[in-house]
């Protein structure tokens, strides 16, 4: 392996830069993003064997690069407190970021330290492009950035006509290019701030915060039913207490969760459990304990039943899974 190129946020490292991992897992993915400096809690929703490829290339001080997934998961991340995210779609409908649709002519800002949720779709194909604070800073200033442009702030939309955002979706997928001539890392800088910057002064561009379709409110309940399922994922959750707690009936409960997330609630607490028994079987601490015995602290008490709803979510036993978690945790740890 060559040279590795060490940035604020990330390693990349192959023979020309080009960073390109292929997951199993969810649990694997977020091992390495957390080796690489980043919070990330990426979850499996969808029964089945999942494969998520991460491609990334650091040109100068600027990092591009693109998640593609097999199947629909969720996604907790928060952004580097160093750097501003630009998040846009690849090809397609990848999913909902903040209970919005990321369409193709839309265009997610990030600023440092900004929480995102995102649910992406089966298939989902995201852009991310991760410029450090101080580089921004200084390409706004001597482009005369429009002073109105609040780029500290929370995440903020915008839409605008898709040629805009092609051109800068373009010159993302060229950058992932395996072989790419790879122009000047100074002249992609500019290149790229000034064109993210005509596009936010850009008149015609939509500065939307608001939530017309109600995306936005059926996010927060979906939220606030994740964050009282994972505080309670080894207890008895019943799905009335889980109403009550996001203040709406079980009609509306179970017609959010399948239109934000396509799974019942139901089946999400069991996910849910299942995904909190896979992280502790490939926890280092957990390693003296027995399977029953996670299993047990995750809310299952049938093993038998356990054993089958595992290896349908997963694909595999949790037996099998334990030996194989190690090895990909270890080799996501030495990175």
């Amino acid at each position: 392996m060559s040279e590795t190129t060490t940035t604020s946020a990330h390693s990349v490292a192959t023979e020309d830069g080009l960073l390109v991992e292929t997951f199993s897992s969810t649990e694997a993915l977020n091992a390495f993003y957390a080796a690489n400096g980043w919070e990330s809690d990426y979850r499996q929703i969808e029964p089945g064997e999942i494969e998520i490829t991460v491609t990334g290339r650091a040109v100068g001080d600027i990092e591009f690069f693109r998640e593609q997934f097999s199947r629909r998961i969720t996604s907790s991340t928060k952004s580097p407190c160093e750097i501003f995210s630009f998040v846009l779609a690849a090809s397609g409908q990848p999913g909902r970021i903040q209970g919005r649709e990321l369409g193709l002519g839309n265009l997610l800002l990030a600023p440092p330290c900004t929480r995102l949720d995102i649910v992406p779709t089966a298939g989902c194909d995201v852009l991310t492009i991760q410029i450090p604070v101080e580089r921004f800073t200084d390409y706004t200033a001597a482009l005369g950035a429009d002073e109105s442009l609040d780029l500290e702030s929370e995440h903020t939309w915008h839409s605008s006509p898709s040629t805009n955002i092609d051109d800068i979706r373009q010159l993302a997928l060229a950058m992932l290019a395996p072989s790419a001539t790879l122009p000047e890392a100074e002249g992609v800088d500019w290149t790229l701030i000034s064109s993210l910057l005509g596009f936010l002064n850009n008149e015609e561009s939509a500065h939307n915060q608001s939530d017309p379709y109600g995306r936005a409110g059926k996010h927060r309940i979906v939220q606030r039913a994740r964050d009282y399922v994972d505080m309670h994922v080894a207890g008895d959750i019943r799905i009335t207490e889980l109403c009550d707690h996001c203040g709406v009936s079980l009609s509306t409960l179970e017609r959010i969760f399948r239109r934000e997330l396509d799974i019942a609630p139901k089946d999400y607490i069991l996910a849910s459990r299942l995904a909190d028994v896979r992280r502790r079987l490939w926890d280092d601490d957990s390693q003296s304990q027995t399977i029953a015995e996670l299993a047990m602290r995750s809310g299952f008490t049938h093993m038998s039943r356990f054993s089958q709803q595992y290896r349908h979510h997963f694909g595999r036993l949790p037996s099998e899974d334990r030996d194989v978690g190690v090895l990909l945790i270890e080799k996501y740890k030495l990175r």
